[in-house]
This record gives C-alpha cells, sequence and structure tokens, in this order.
C-alpha cells in the first residue's frame, strides 16, 4: 500500500484536533498547503457587518422550528423526511431532479431515533453546505483554444513534467543551473513551425492527457478527498471536543456586503502579545486584496460582490408546478398519490418533501404552501452564507517563463530558464525540484452559496490572463520597419526574421545577443533618422 503524503498525514492530525462547533468557533478554519507543514487558516467573515457565524446560526434555528412540527425540540422520522436537500435550499430556483440523498439515515448519527439541532446543522456541513463554502471554478482563458489546441485538458503539471523530462539529464528529479542554462538549445529542437518560439502545443507533444473532470455540484462532493484547491475545510464535531485546542497560525477577516468605510475588505488579523509567526508571509496585493505566500503555495485574496443566481418569481413557481400536477393527476380526482408522483419527473424527488402532513397525497393548495415556505427558507440560507471561489492559477516553469502571456516561450524567455533557480531554489541546493514550483491562486469571497456558478468544464492551469483579459501584445511596440520583420510576433527580431545584412544586424543588436529588441529597434531608428538627415 502506498505511503499517505506528509501534508495527507498531518491533515488527519488536523482534523483530530478540536475546533468545535461552529458556536464554540470565532471563526472558519482550514488547512493549506505550507513551506514545511500544513498552516491552519482561519477566517473571519461578516456580511453587512454581520458575523457570519451568527446569521448562519440564526438561519439553522428558523430551518429547524420550521421542520420541528411538534415543537418537541428534536426531529422524529417523520419530520425528517421534509428536510430540504442543499441543493434545494441554497438555489433561488427549486431543483428537485437528480436528488438521491437518504436523509433521515445520514442526519441520525447516533442512531438514536431523533435528530437534533446539532446533528442538522453537522450534516449540511458534511455534505458542503456550511457557512463558508468552498467550489473551484476554471480559469477563464480568451485563448484557449488558440493556445491549447486539440489539447484542453492539459496542465501546468503535465507541461512541468515535460520539462523534466527534456531538461534533467541527469536524472536526479531536479534541474540544475547548468540544465536550464543549456534549455535554449534542447527545447529548440521542438519548434516544429520554424517560427523560433515553443508554443504549448509544441512542449505538450507526446504527452497523455488523462480525462479528470470536476464536480458540477459543490455540496455533494466537498469533503476532505474532494480536489478543492489550496483550502481543505476541518472537520468538526462531537468526537474532537475532547482533544486540546490548537491556535490558528494566520487569522484573516474579510468583510463582505456594506461595511464601514474606514474598514477594510480584506486584512490580517494581529494579536499584539501573540503574533503570528507566519504573518510575514502575507502583505497587501492590488488594492484591498491580500497574497500569501506560504512556500510552495501563492494565494490571491480579495472579497468580489454577489455570484448573480437564477429568480423566479413565486407566481412563476406555482403555474409551473400546477401544471404540472394536473397532468399528473392520472385519475383526475384532485390530488397526487404516491405513484402518480412516481411518474412524474417534477414531483418524483419532491413529493415526500411537499406531502407535510405524510397522508400519502399532495393537494395543489399543500404544494403551493410549501413553494411559498421554502422561497422565504431559500432567501434566508442564501444571505446566512458566504463562499470561496477558488480558480487554479497554476504551477508551472512555463507560466513563469511566458512573461507576455501569449502562450508561447520566446529565445528570449527561453535564456530566462537559468535565473529561475535564484527565484525558486528554497532549500538553497543551487537546484530545482517540482516541490519548489509555486502553484497559485487567485481566491474570490462572495456573500451567498457556491451553488449555482459552479461548471463541469475541466479546470486550464496552462497560462494566465492580464488584468483586462486580453493578451499582452508587446509585439506591437517599436518601429514599423521592426513589426512587419517580427514574424513571430514574440517582440524580438532574429537575425533569421531580419531582412537586411549581417552588418546591420550586428550594429543595431548592441548586446550581441542574436536578437534585436523593441528598445534596440528604437534606437535604431533613432540613429538611422540622424544619419538621413546628415546627407546631403
Amino acid at each position: 500500500m502506498k505511503s499517505p503524503s506528509l501534508f495527507a498525514a498531518v491533515l488527519i492530525a488536523f482534523a483530530l484536533v478540536s475546533w468545535a462547533s461552529a458556536a464554540e468557533r470565532a471563526g472558519q478554519d482550514f488547512v493549506c498547503p505550507g513551506d514545511k507543514a500544513p498552516v491552519l487558516i482561519r477566517f473571519h467573515v461578516s456580511i453587512d457587518d454581520k458575523p457570519l457565524l451568527d446569521l448562519w446560526d440564526d438561519f439553522m434555528g428558523k430551518l429547524f422550528a420550521h421542520l420541528d412540527r411538534n415543537g418537541d425540540g428534536v426531529l422524529s422520522k417523520a419530520e425528517a423526511l421534509h428536510v430540504p436537500p442543499a441543493q434545494v435550499l441554497f438555489n433561488n430556483v427549486p431543483n428537485f431532479i437528480g436528488l438521491r440523498s437518504k436523509v433521515p439515515e445520514a442526519l441520525d448519527k447516533n442512531r438514536d431515533g431523533k435528530i437534533t439541532r446539532a446533528e442538522l446543522a453537522d450534516w449540511y456541513r458534511a455534505i458542503g453546505a456550511a457557512p463558508l463554502q468552498i467550489h473551484r471554478i476554471p480559469v477563464q482563458n480568451l485563448l484557449t483554444d488558440r493556445v491549447l489546441g486539440a489539447n484542453p485538458l492539459l496542465s501546468a503539471d503535465l507541461l512541468n513534467e515535460n520539462f523534466f523530462r527534456l531538461l534533467d539529464t541527469d536524472n536526479d528529479g531536479k534541474l540544475s543551473r547548468d540544465e536550464l542554462a543549456r534549455a535554449p538549445d534542447i527545447l529548440h529542437k521542438l519548434d516544429l513551425n520554424e517560427d523560433e518560439t515553443i508554443s504549448v502545443q509544441e512542449l505538450s507533444e507526446n504527452i497523455e492527457i488523462k480525462e479528470e473532470r470536476m464536480a458540477s455540484d459543490p455540496v455533494l462532493f466537498p469533503n476532505v478527498s474532494a480536489n478543492l484547491g489550496p483550502l481543505t475545510p476541518v472537520e468538526t464535531g462531537e468526537a474532537n471536543r475532547d482533544h486540546a485546542k490548537r491556535d490558528p497560525d494566520l487569522e484573516i477577516r474579510i468583510r463582505l456586503g456594506r461595511k464601514a468605510e474606514q474598514r477594510a475588505s480584506v486584512e490580517l488579523l494581529t494579536i499584539k502579545e501573540k503574533p503570528s509567526p507566519l504573518a510575514k508571509s502575507v502583505r497587501p496585493w492590488s488594492g484591498e486584496k491580500l497574497v500569501l505566500e506560504l512556500g510552495p503555495t501563492r494565494i490571491e485574496l480579495g472579497c468580489a460582490g454577489s455570484l448573480g443566481y437564477p429568480q423566479r418569481e413565486l407566481p412563476q413557481l406555482h403555474r409551473k408546478y400546477r401544471a404540472a400536477l394536473l397532468r399528473a393527476d392520472l385519475d383526475s380526482n384532485g390530488y397526487l398519490d404516491h405513484k402518480e408522483a412516481m411518474q412524474a419527473p417534477l414531483y418524483r424527488n419532491a413529493f415526500r418533501l411537499m406531502d407535510r402532513d405524510g397522508d400519502g397525497k399532495l393537494f395543489a393548495k399543500e404544494m403551493i404552501a410549501y413553494l411559498d415556505t421554502l422561497k422565504e427558507l431559500q432567501e434566508v440560507a442564501m444571505r446566512s452564507c458566504a463562499s470561496l471561489a477558488v480558480r487554479d492559477q497554476g504551477r508551472g516553469l512555463f507560466d513563469l517563463l511566458d512573461g507576455n502571456k501569449d502562450g508561447r516561450l520566446s529565445v528570449r524567455e527561453l535564456r530566462r530558464m537559468a535565473k529561475l533557480i535564484d527565484q525558486l531554489d528554497r532549500d538553497g541546493d543551487g537546484r530545482i525540484d517540482r516541490r519548489e514550483i509555486p502553484h497559485r491562486y487567485r481566491i474570490d469571497a462572495h456573500p451567498g452559496p457556491a451553488l449555482g456558478n459552479l461548471s463541469t468544464t475541466p479546470v486550464q492551469t496552462v497560462r494566465r490572463m492580464n488584468e483586462n483579459d486580453q493578451p499582452d501584445d508587446s509585439s506591437r511596440n517599436g518601429p514599423l520597419w521592426f513589426q512587419k520583420m517580427d514574424r513571430n510576433r514574440d517582440g524580438e527580431v532574429s537575425r533569421r526574421e531580419f531582412l537586411g545584412t549581417d552588418e546591420t544586424f550586428r550594429k543595431i543588436d548592441q548586446d550581441g545577443d542574436g536578437l534585436i529588441s523593441v528598445e534596440e529597434a528604437k534606437r535604431a531608428d533613432q540613429m538611422f533618422r540622424k544619419e538621413n538627415e546628415r546627407k546631403p
């Protein structure tokens, strides 16, 4: 059996440490990969200056009171039949199609036949419907088709493997400065179209692509084993409360919605009596955002507005479900029985939820009352949680080298490979191993749940757009003759592209590196103009 990784082993240890229930904690805890060991991060989130956990507790109280019809403080098995699944509750538009969860059995954790409010809250947390939810979304890449071609599932990690396969000539699993310095000559052989650049397609030749799709529903796949990016929510529950508590390594406050003007949207919390040893790993970034540099993991954290969920007004829902009920009422007796409901797609999974009195009959009046109540609960649920949208921006040598983000490596960019040692060699051994390549993530905090903003599209981590979601086009700079000669649009003119003589090329190429840069072209253009002015 394969032994677990260090991160997995420490993650299990974290899961056994007590961060107890939501009421006992000041925030939501997550484990993140660090330089030497996993890091515990605690997020303190507020919406409209109200603590998120207070909003969540109020919501759970309203939901439990709605379900506890006899008011005895626990849910019976019959009452638990009406617990709305997360896909229905955390969504403005009811969707009962495809529900498969056996709610009563899953809720009654201690098998005593009674379900407490804590068990209800724990069940929602266990399936991902927590106060602070996480979901991964695809990297928005306007040049995906042009850059990735026929390999839309190509990842930065796969490109890294090809770099190591081609450049690690001594097979020690690391890239030395000398090996990186030889990269231009070695990778030049991949230039199939002879444009003097190495594209993603050319570098990815003979890479075996394995399809790995994201879960389309975040509330069904949120557990520790799910690939949620850099943050793994720490499990909580009754079994953990006897263990010693552990202070977080970092505490970060996130303010969503309305807030006082003088307050930052995202800030690092500092305690003078006990400063965090990792505080130096956090710094401001691009306005009201933070960057967390945690060894091989870089997280850019900011706040954003509402994700924008689909809306449907109650009168529309009433008409839709009433029409479906009339169609499904095959014996025209004015109600649906269980057999009729099982033959109607809209009611197949909604029947047990809507049949509040449990008599096996669903009347239109009962259905309308359920939709009205559900709408109220949905509105409270949407206002009582927040989500972290995680964009994987790649863990790639290609990204680090591709300075203008055009999906190709120019000669000059390849020559910079040896300098990566100075940037990435954290252990000081003069070489780069795979673990030293930083993995970049962008995380935006939003009010509202994760559900509704996911896609089944695979995450693409090859390259990243610039701030305006437009490709950098530095090749458009420089004199007109330079732009016309720069046929491969890499922002340089090589001897092969230059149409003049060897003597003229050497005159313009002042640093003698075999490439004419934009700056050299501009200086040459001024020199030629002055020479022409002096001519009689």
